[in-house]
């Protein structure tokens, strides 16, 4: 039978009775003894009763002419009453599961799992970046945010199209999927021109497919025609080839001899605060702006959901630097270096942006300085170069738009 919660709270023993048995129990109906859980256990009779009762228990004891041993206590006061005679019982078994739950809670290891067996170069570059966003052995568990690293992982590694971390006691599993990609050339193109990507000169023409549009010298604007998707009496094709021009581009950078720039002090306050649903923000510690210029680096954490219901109160900490402004001092030419090296970065990138960077090569570049103002260096740097431009535009053609085989006389 389970006990009653009055049991657990009261002092109990269980007593067995040695004598005539039938005699105890009827002495204890008369004294008003109440006693629970009688039973025979051979020629012992074990009944319960609580301490308070003691004293009614000897008078019926010597009533009947039997004896008494006490087998067991159970209660609250008595397992009180063995903690104070043991005072660092308490306290070893408080230090025991503290230790239990560090330990429980500390990550050992750290494994990446895959259906599709990967190269060990993409298994290690998952492990930097988990290593990167705070997941690796030796740290606890509350401090790894698993959904930031998990989103972290995914945005380094784009060829990821599946990433999972889960928990499994002391080793944290990361379960990656990669995505299996098919090159462009691989795939079947439908009829289409090849056109020019940016504006230049014509270098040299080279088709494999379709039927020149232009010729060396020529000069073209972006979006012009190169190739033409027709070839003879085949029809439309995908046109394909190699067209190599002459491109340039310009760019224009400055710089002041007086330089003013915000750098990290040093300096340093923690901050925490909690935030409500409406976006009230209530100060725990710190200052949220305790400098004139201020660079924050907090982190944002909601308390775990608890059965359905959500919690909206976020919990934000982290430090908040000071920046100071530091001047640097520049001459003329020293200026004019750091805007001609910041121009021909511009210039480089936009070549990147309209060119195949890997097949362009710079020939020549050169800048022009203008000298308008003493404390200010102004440059415009041009570059030229030598790239492939050709782009492919799908295009369906309706009829033979080369009439006898040749491209339009307009365009050639």
């Amino acid at each position: 039978m389970r006990r009653s919660a009055e049991q657990w709270l009261k002092a109990v023993i269980q007593v067995e009775i040695r004598g005539d048995g039938e005699r105890f129990l009827q002495a204890a109906a008369r004294e008003g003894l109440a006693l629970r859980q009688v039973q025979r256990e051979g020629e012992l009779l074990l009944a319960e009763l609580l301490a308070e009762d003691s004293r009614t228990l000897r008078r019926v004891l010597r009533l009947s002419r039997c004896g008494m041993r006490i087998r067991r206590r159970s209660g609250l006061p008595f397992l009180l009453a063995f903690l104070r005679r043991r005072p660092v019982l308490p306290l070893m078994s408080l230090l025991l599961m503290g230790a239990l739950f560090l330990f429980s809670s500390l990550i050992f290891r750290v494994e990446v799992s895959s259906l599709e067996p990967l190269p060990e170069a993409d298994y290690r570059r998952v492990l930097a970046l988990a290593g990167e966003n705070g997941l690796c052995p030796g740290r606890f568990i509350w401090q790894v945010d698993l959904e930031h690293c998990k989103r972290q992982i995914s945005l380094s590694f784009p060829e990821l199209f599946f990433v999972e971390v889960s928990r499994r006691g002391v080793n944290m599993e990361i379960r990656i999927a990669k995505r299996i990609d098919i090159s462009p050339a691989q795939l079947p193109r439908s009829p289409g021109d090849v056109v020019a990507a940016c504006d230049g000169v014509i270098e040299n023409v080279l088709v494999r497919k379709g039927t020149a549009a232009v010729r060396s010298g020529d000069t073209v604007l972006k979006g012009q025609v190169l190739i033409y998707g027709w070839q003879g009496l085949e029809g439309p094709v995908a046109a394909d080839g190699i067209v190599t021009a002459r491109v340039w581009a310009s760019a224009y950078a400055e710089c002041p001899t007086l330089h003013r720039e915000l750098q990290p002090s040093g300096r340093q306050q923690s901050l925490l605060q909690l935030r409500g649903p409406a976006g009230a923000r209530l100060t725990l510690f710190g200052q949220e702006e305790p400098y004139a210029f201020n660079e924050k680096q907090l982190q944002s954490r909601t308390f775990p959901p608890w059965r359905n219901t959500q919690s909206t109160v976020e919990i934000i900490h982290g430090v908040v630097g000071e920046l100071c402004c530091v001047e640097q001092q520049y001459s003329y030419e020293e200026a004019l270096d750091i805007a001609t090296r910041d121009a021909e970065l511009s210039a480089r990138a936009q070549l990147a942006a309209s060119c195949d960077i890997s097949s362009t090569s710079i020939l020549r570049s050169w800048a022009e300085p203008l000298q308008l103002e003493e404390d200010l260096a102004r440059v415009l740097v041009r570059l030229e170069a030598e790239s492939q431009i050709g782009q492919y535009v799908e295009h369906l053609w309706e009829e033979d738009p080369l009439p006898g085989g040749l491209p339009p006389e307009g365009d050639w």
